[in-house]
């Protein structure tokens, strides 16, 4: 079975031999591993070790360069014209080109038609679509990207009293994205995958309304182009989103990213909603990985994979978020042996 085929297994749920897995790394962290195990960093030496099933085709803007390393300066500016500082290993939004709103007027969107945005993932695509999942990576697709051009307290405010300008926005961030995600479908992904944080540790960062009037139409219509081609999608949103995974399971959303044991009861969402959508994940990227003793870590594996047995089998065991380096070696050699010895049905 190819690691695609066990990835459209557990979506559908037949014919399912073993748990999929899929470990990712912040480049800083994949270089200590690489170390610790004397590994090159080569995709399909990563791909062996890990046993992952799916291959990102990142595009060649911002957030793909910061994935495949491009960038070497501190302050860099992505084609929305946000800057955003490299100095820490999980980057962050340095300035907004929309801050004043006066900007608006003059403001140049980027082009979805720009010939070279996929040329890397065409590369990928080519590579590994036969074996692999290979997935869009549309980052920053909505919420975060309005935030990204207005900083994040001038766009909830604009939500909350100006909604027919957030909506505009939106609708311009929308037609872009929609443009890349056809052609991503034309390229010849197996799936797409979209991110647009909208949890916090503790909650949404909105009301559950507010994001049903304007957040989800417009992410439902980029996520419609993969559906309308034949294609599971992944959705990944950070933090507490319990309220809205029926609206994700609503409009598509067939995988659901990254599953935080700190901000969801992992327990409670699996009898919920365990045999509708798969859950991706799970495994404490705050807690367990870096602090944990490498049995803790097993045993955290174990549970998850426990759990979803008794609930519908749906799960992609990964940890909550991209491993960062203050994640022991030996503790991620205690996820991957654990991960091998208990997934299999």
């Amino acid at each position: 079975m190819t690691h695609q085929q066990r990835i459209l297994n557990t979506i559908s749920r037949t014919n399912m031999d073993k748990f999929p897995v899929q470990f990712d790394f912040t480049p800083t962290a994949l270089d200590r591993y690489a170390e610790y195990r004397h590994l090159s960093h080569s995709d399909s030496s990563m791909l062996e070790v890990m046993d992952n099933h799916i291959m990102f085709a990142y595009l060649n803007d911002g957030m793909g360069k910061l994935k495949t390393r491009a960038f070497k300066e501190r302050y860099v500016y992505d084609e929305w014209q946000v800057r955003w500082d490299m100095a820490q290993e999980g980057t962050f939004f340095d300035t907004h080109p929309l801050e004043d709103i006066e900007n608006y007027s003059t403001y140049v969107f980027p082009s979805s038609e720009d010939p070279e945005l996929l040329d890397y993932a065409n590369g990928i695509i080519k590579k590994y679509s036969d074996e692999y999942l290979v997935a869009s990576y549309q980052a920053l697709s909505m919420f975060e990207r309005a935030y990204s051009l207005r900083g994040f307290e001038n766009f909830l405010m604009d939500l909350a009293c100006e909604p027919e300008f957030a909506n505009e926005l939106l609708d311009k961030i929308t037609a872009y994205q929609v443009r890349v995600a056809q052609r991503y479908v034309q390229a010849g992904v197996n799936a797409g995958r979209i991110g647009d944080d909208y949890g916090s540790q503790r909650g949404l960062m909105m009301s559950p309304n507010m994001w049903r009037e304007i957040i989800k139409p417009h992410i439902a219509q980029v996520i419609s182009v993969y559906k309308q081609a034949g294609l599971p999608v992944i959705f990944h949103s950070c933090g507490d989103i319990h309220e809205i995974i029926p609206d994700f399971i609503e409009i598509g959303v067939d995988i659901l990213h990254p599953l935080q044991p700190e901000s969801i009861n992992i327990e409670q969402v699996a009898e919920e909603f365990g045999d509708k959508i798969v859950f991706y994940g799970g495994i404490s990227n705050q807690k367990v990985l870096p602090y944990g003793t490498p049995e803790d870590v097993k045993y955290s594996v174990k549970n998850l994979f426990d759990i979803f047995r008794r609930n519908g089998k749906g799960f992609i065991l990964a940890p909550s978020n991209g491993i960062g380096s203050n994640v022991p070696p030996e503790n991620i050699q205690a996820m991957l042996d654990a991960a091998e010895e208990y997934r299999y049905f």
